[in-house]
């Protein structure tokens, strides 16, 4: 079985800067914030897949800092396999 190498949960999808290279400000779709138990399912099957994830990147095309549980998201990430290699861009 093939599993992507570097996983991209989009916790959040909206960002509170407006920089005009960006497009996430731009976008028209709701804003809102990822279920924890939607990511928890996403990150578990990760881990079922370990050999395959090296990477977990929990964005996508918002700024992840905004989540009010954001440590709560990484520290279950981290609890699942803490090789992982968690990068962020805000």
């Amino acid at each position: 079985m093939n599993f992507p190498s570097i996983v991209q949960p989009e916790t959040v999808n909206f960002c509170n800067a407006k920089c005009i290279m960006c497009p996430t400000s731009k976008g028209t779709k709701p804003k809102g914030f990822m279920d924890f138990g939607l990511y928890k399912k996403i990150i578990d099957e990760c881990a079922r897949n370990k050999e395959y994830v090296k990477a977990l990147y929990p964005f996508q095309n918002g700024e992840p800092l905004i989540h009010p549980e954001f440590s709560k998201y990484i520290e279950y990430a981290k609890k699942q396999n803490n090789q992982w290699e968690v990068a962020l861009y805000t």
